[in-house]
C-alpha cells in the first residue's frame, strides 16, 4: 500500500526543481525528472555510480575548485548532519542541442544539500536540490572571483544584493510552484493523507481520499478528539500522542477501526494499514503527524474471498490445473497431483504436454489448442497418463484460457478434469445391461410364442393374468372346455364357469394370492357347458416378478381331476374295507392265539401233574418223554406268538419317540441268554433316531438272537456297528444302515432268500430251539418302513445280517394298538 515515503517519492518524482539522492559512498540512489532533463542524463546510467565519476575534474578548471567545493559541501552534511548551500557553483554538464546533439556545456548551479536520516538517526543520505542560476545577472561573475580581493568584496555586496532579491523573487515563485505542485499531488493521493499540529493534534491538511472515507465531515482546523468521536477509545489518540511524544514513527498492518462513514449511519469496521510519521521544524522538535492510511477493508475481503476459494480448489474432487503461456505447469491441486500421482515439488518443473500421452499430443495440437485459441475454450473426452505408472486414465476435459480483461492477452491456461473411469466403466455396465435386455427381450418374445404353441399344445388349460387378477390370456383348448369364445372369456374371466359352491374359497385365495404374491392352488369343479357338467380341476397359478420382487404377471393351468377324484373315492372306500378286513384278521388271530394256547396250557398243566405225581424209580424213558412233551409244548407256544407277531408287523404302531439306538440295542442285550465266553461289541457311534421304539427293539432281538444261537460256538462274537444316514430320494428321510455280524459258521449263499421266508430254519429244531418266524417279522417290520434287509455271508466267514431304518419314521396310516380290549376277545 502507499505509506508516506511512497508519497514523498510521488512529490521527488514530480517536483519541477532537480533533485537527486547520494548514499554515503557518493553514489546515486534516485534522481527526478528534472535532474535528468537539466544533465540530458538517464536514471539507468546514473543508478549506483559515484556522482564524480559522472561529472569528474574539468579540464577547464586547472585547481577543480568547483569538484572540491562540491564534495566538501556533500562529506560536511554526512559528517555533520547539518544541511549546507552552495550559493553558485560551475560545472559542465551535457546540455541536448536544437537539432538532437548533445554538447557539453559549462551551467551555473545553486545548490542545497539536505541530511537523510535512517530509523537510528544516523545520515544515511544526502538530497540534493539544484537551481540553473546561469542566467542570474552577477552570477558568473561571482562564481569566477577569487575571494580575498577588496574590488571583489565591493563587487560582490553589489551584486549580492541584485543577487539575493532576484533569488527571493525566484524562490518565492519556486516555493508556490511546488506548493501547488505537492497539493495537486497530495490531492490526488491513492491513499488516505492528513497532516495534525500541535499536541491536540488539530488537522492542518486532510486530501479528498480522507474526506471521503468519514463521510465528508469538516475536520480541518479542529483537534482529533472533536473531529473523530467516533474513534475514541479504539487506540488511535494514543498512537498520535506516542508518535507526537517521541518522535519515533508508527507502522502498522490489517488494524480495524469502527467509524462513522456516511452521514447519519451506524459506525462500520474497516481494516487499514497506517503509518504516521512525525513533522519536525528546523531545529528538531516534533510540531506535528504526518498519518497516511490505505483502506484494506476491500482487499481484506478479498484476501478472505481468495483463500476460501484457494481451498475450495485445493479441496475440490476434480483436478484443477493453471499453466503458463508457453505451457510451464504454475499450479495443480491435490486432487491432480493424485490423480496423475505427480508429487507436489515436481509441480513447478512440469509442463502441460507431460501429462499426455505421446499418441494424444497430435490430437492436442490438431483439435484441442486452435480451438483454445480461438475461441477461449474446449471441452471433452482426453487422456491424462500417469506419471509413475504410465496408465492412461480417461477424462472429461474442460480447458479455457485466461485473458488481460484490457488488451486480451493470454496470461494462463487453467483446466478442470474429471475421472471418468468410474463412468466409462458404468456406462460399459449399462450397455452391457442394455444389450443384455434386448436379447432378454427378444428371448423372452420367442419364448413367449413359444409357450403360447406349447399351451396351445398341452391337454391341460392354460392361462395367464396381469398383476391384478385379470386374465390377460386362455389357450384355445380352455376356450373349447368352456364352449366361449377367448375374448369373452378374457372379458368375464372366471364368472359364470366355477361352480357357485366353490367360488368363496376360490376368491379368497385368488385374492390371498395377489395381495401377498404367493403362489395360488385351489381345488373346485369347472362348468363344461356342452353337457353342463362340473367337473373337478386343480388350479394352480406361479407369478413372474421383477427385480425389486413385484408381480408383474402370473401363468396358471387348470388340470382336470374329476377321474382322479373317483379314483380317489375307490380307493378310500378299498382302504376302508381293507381295515375291516385286517382288524377282523387282528381279531382272529388273536382269539385263535388264544384259542390255540387253552389246550396247550391244559396240556401243560396235564404233564406237570403227572411229574409231580410220578414215583420214585420210574423208568427214565417215561421222564424223557414227559421232557419232550414240554419241549413241544414250548415250541408251539412259540409258534403261536410267532404267526400272532408277523400278522400285526407293519400294521401295528406305537407312538413314535426319540430313540437312543446305542441305549436300546444294550438293553436288548441285557435279556438276551448269552454263554459266559460270548461277547456283544456294540459300536460308540449308534445314532438317535425317531421311530417306534417297540419295533426297532423286536429287530434287534430278533437279529442279536439268531447270531447267539446260531453261531455254533460258545466264545460267539456279535458286532452291532451302523453307517449313514445316506439319502434316498427327494422328500424321503435318509436311511441309516445298521449290521449285525457273528463269528459264526456262516451260511451257504443258497440259504440266504429262503431265510427271511416263514419257518424256515438252518438246523432241526431239536438241536437249536426256534419257530423259523422271527426273520420274516423283522423283514416285514423293515419294510413297512421303507427300509430293506440283506445278509452277506459265506460258509467259514460268519455272517452279517444288515437293515436299513429311517432317521425320522413316518407311520403311513393311523398308529393302532391291538388290546383284547379293542378286540373285544374273551378269556
Amino acid at each position: 500500500m502507499p505509506s508516506s515515503p511512497i508519497v514523498f517519492r510521488a512529490l521527488f518524482e514530480h517536483s519541477p526543481n532537480p533533485y537527486m539522492v547520494l548514499d554515503r559512498e557518493l553514489r546515486y540512489v534516485a534522481a527526478n525528472a528534472a535532474y535528468l532533463e537539466v544533465t540530458s542524463s538517464r536514471l539507468e546510467d546514473l543508478l549506483g555510480v559515484c556522482i564524480f565519476d559522472i561529472f569528474p575534474h574539468d579540464p577547464l578548471d586547472p585547481t577543480n575548485e568547483n569538484a572540491r567545493r562540491l564534495r566538501e559541501s556533500l562529506e560536511g552534511v554526512l559528517a555533520t548532519g547539518e544541511p549546507d548551500t552552495l550559493a553558485v557553483i560551475a560545472y559542465r554538464v551535457p546540455e541536448k542541442r536544437a537539432d538532437g546533439g548533445v554538447e557539453i556545456r559549462e551551467r551555473l548551479w545553486s545548490a542545497t544539500h539536505t541530511p537523510i536520516f535512517g530509523e537510528e538517526g544516523e545520515v544515511t543520505h544526502v538530497l540534493q536540490h539544484t537551481v540553473d542560476v546561469t542566467e542570474v545577472p552577477g552570477a558568473r561573475e561571482r562564481a569566477l572571483e577569487p575571494k580575498g580581493s577588496a574590488t571583489a568584496a565591493l563587487a560582490q555586496i553589489h551584486a549580492g544584493i541584485l543577487e539575493r532579491a532576484s533569488a527571493a523573487e525566484e524562490a518565492h515563485r519556486d516555493t508556490v510552484r511546488e506548493y501547488a505542485e505537492f497539493r495537486r499531488i497530495f490531492d490526488h493521493a491513492p491513499g488516505i493523507v492528513c497532516v495534525l499540529r500541535g499536541p491536540k493534534h488539530v488537522f492542518e491538511l486532510a486530501n479528498p481520499a480522507f474526506r471521503g472515507l468519514v463521510g465528508e465531515r469538516d475536520v480541518v482546523g479542529k483537534p482529533f478528539a472533536e473531529a473523530m468521536p467516533d474513534v475514541l477509545g479504539q487506540g488511535y489518540e494514543a498512537l498520535l500522542d506516542r508518535v507526537y511524544a517521541t518522535g519515533q514513527p508508527f507502522l502498522g498492518r490489517g488494524l480495524t477501526a469502527r467509524l462513522v462513514t456516511e452521514p447519519g449511519a451506524e459506525p462500520v469496521e474497516i481494516v487499514i494499514d497506517l503509518a504516521l510519521q512525525p513533522i519536525t521544524n528546523p531545529a528538531g522538535a516534533v510540531v506535528g503527524v504526518f498519518a497516511q492510511a490505505y483502506d484494506q477493508t476491500e482487499q481484506r475481503r478479498l484476501e478472505r474471498e481468495r483463500v476460501r476459494l484457494a481451498m475450495i480448489v485445493e479441496q475440490a474432487s476434480d483436478s484443477i490445473g493453471v499453466a503458463a503461456p508457453d505451457g510451464k505447469l504454475v499450479f495443480l491441486n491435490e486432487a491432480g497431483q493424485r490423480l496423475v500421482g505427480l508429487p507436489s515439488d515436481r509441480v513447478a518443473s512440469t509442463t502441460g504436454a507431460e501429462f499426455f500421452a505421446p499418441e494424444d499430443l497430435e490430437r492436442m495440437a490438431a483439435e484441442v489448442y486452435p480451438r483454445l485459441l480461438a475461441e477461449g475454450r474446449w471441452e471433452g473426452k482426453f487422456r491424462y497418463r500417469h506419471f509413475e505408472t504410465g496408465e492412461l486414465i480417461p477424462i472429461h476435459y474442460n480447458v479455457f484460457a485466461v485473458r488481460d480483461p484490457g488488451s486480451q492477452e493470454i496470461l494462463a491456461f487453467a483446466s478442470v478434469s474429471r475421472d471418468i473411469r468410474e463412468q466409462l466403466a458404468h456406462e460399459a455396465e449399462m450397455s452391457q445391461a442394455r444389450e443384455a435386455e434386448r436379447a432378454a427381450l427378444e428371448a423372452s418374445r420367442a419364448q413367449e410364442a413359444e409357450l403360447v404353441f406349447l399351451a396351445a399344445s398341452l391337454p391341460d388349460h392354460v392361462w395367464s393374468a396381469d398383476a391384478s387378477g385379470a386374465v390377460t390370456y386362455a389357450n384355445e383348448r380352455m376356450a373349447t372346455y368352456f364352449d366361449v369364445p377367448t375374448e369373452q372369456l378374457l372379458r368375464e374371466g372366471w364368472a359364470g364357469v366355477v361352480n357357485p359352491a366353490d367360488m368363496p374359497h376360490v376368491r379368497a385365495s385368488w385374492v390371498r394370492s395377489i395381495e401377498t404374491g404367493q403362489p395360488f392352488e385351489a381345488e373346485c369343479r369347472l362348468l363344461r357347458r356342452r353337457d353342463g357338467a362340473y367337473r373337478w380341476h386343480i388350479v394352480r397359478a406361479l407369478p413372474l416378478c421383477d427385480e425389486a420382487g413385484q408381480v408383474i404377471k402370473w401363468y396358471g393351468t387348470n388340470t382336470d381331476i374329476d377321474d382322479l377324484k373317483r379314483t380317489e373315492a375307490e380307493r378310500d372306500q378299498l382302504i376302508q374295507k381293507l381295515s375291516a378286513s385286517n382288524r377282523e384278521l387282528d381279531q382272529f388271530a388273536y382269539v385263535a392265539s388264544h384259542d390255540l394256547k387253552s389246550p396247550l396250557r391244559g396240556i401243560a398243566n396235564l404233564a406237570q401233574w403227572v411229574a409231580e405225581e410220578m414215583p420214585e424209580g420210574v423208568d427214565p424213558t417215561i421222564l424223557s418223554y414227559l421232557d419232550l412233551m414240554r419241549g413241544r409244548i414250548a415250541r408251539m407256544n412259540a409258534l403261536i406268538d410267532g404267526i400272532l407277531s408277523y400278522s400285526r408287523a407293519g400294521r401295528v404302531w406305537n407312538r413314535l419317540e426319540e430313540v437312543d439306538t446305542g441305549a436300546l440295542v444294550a438293553e436288548v442285550v441285557k435279556t438276551v441268554a448269552l454263554p459266559p465266553e460270548a461277547r456283544v461289541e456294540v459300536s460308540p457311534d449308534l445314532p438317535r433316531v425317531v421311530t417306534d421304539p417297540v419295533a426297532l427293539r423286536q429287530v434287534f432281538t430278533n437279529l442279536v438272537e439268531n447270531a447267539v444261537k446260531h453261531g455254533r460256538r460258545r466264545d460267539v462274537v456279535v458286532n452291532v456297528d451302523v453307517s449313514g444316514p445316506h439319502e434316498v430320494g427327494e422328500g424321503l428321510s435318509p436311511m441309516y444302515r445298521f449290521t449285525v455280524r457273528d463269528n459264526g459258521p456262516g451260511i451257504d449263499p443258497a440259504m440266504h432268500e429262503r431265510l427271511w421266508g416263514l419257518f424256515q430254519v438252518l438246523q432241526p429244531r431239536d438241536e437249536v430251539e426256534g419257530s423259523g418266524v422271527g426273520l420274516s417279522v423283522m423283514k416285514k417290520l423293515v419294510e413297512a418302513r421303507g427300509g430293506k434287509v440283506g445278509l452277506e455271508s459265506r460258509p467259514g466267514e460268519g455272517a452279517t445280517f444288515w437293515f436299513t431304518w429311517p432317521r425320522t419314521d413316518e407311520p403311513s396310516f393311523e398308529e393302532t394298538v391291538i388290546t383284547p380290549e379293542t378286540l373285544g376277545a374273551s378269556g
